[in-house]
């Protein structure tokens, strides 16, 4: 009894020796507020112009990417649907059906009607992208790094035992 009672006393004793000072004074920092954004509301404003949920979130320069990706494939299945009615006009209006021109009209309207699909497929992987974007952006818009420091180990090198590391500061 007298062994375990001299352990316990002499833990007492010696456990602010292991124990970190820091840990004692610390204080809890009270300045940051958790800030929100909706998910829901970066993802309906993605979905109505790519960028705009970019610009919700904060994500300043991913913006014009999404909305200039968005607006060029518009303009790409705009265009080759006009062209495709253009040339179902002209496939129209000539009589001799077996004429040679008429052929070359047809390549032209089967390969305007592909590009105009082409197009919009891409124009909903953009659109796509962007909302995926905006609502991871707006989820993890109150992520917070621990002391503002990012650090990556590498693993060394066997043969030649050099350890790298890079250390980036905000």
């Amino acid at each position: 009894m007298k062994k375990f009672l001299f352990m316990f006393c002499f833990l007492l004793a010696t456990n602010n020796l292991f124990c970190d000072d820091n840990y004692l004074n610390k204080q809890i920092d009270t300045s940051y507020t958790a800030q929100k954004k909706s998910t829901t509301g970066a993802i309906l404003r993605s979905l109505a112009l790519p960028g705009w949920g970019q610009i919700y979130v904060e994500h300043y320069w991913r913006a014009p990417i999404f909305f200039a990706g968005a607006t060029t494939l518009w303009y790409f299945v705009i265009d080759n649907h006009l062209k495709a009615n253009d040339l179902k006009k002209q496939i129209d209006i000539i009589e001799n059906k077996n004429a040679p021109e008429v052929n070359l009209l047809k390549r032209k309207y089967e390969n305007a009607i592909d590009n105009r699909d082409l197009s919009a497929l891409c124009l909903i992987g953009v659109y796509t992208l962007a909302t995926i974007d905006a609502y991871a952006g707006a989820h993890l818009f109150d992520f917070k790094i621990g002391n503002n420091e990012l650090k990556i180990n590498a693993i060394p090198s066997v043969e030649t035992g050099v350890k790298l590391q890079i250390r980036y500061k905000f």
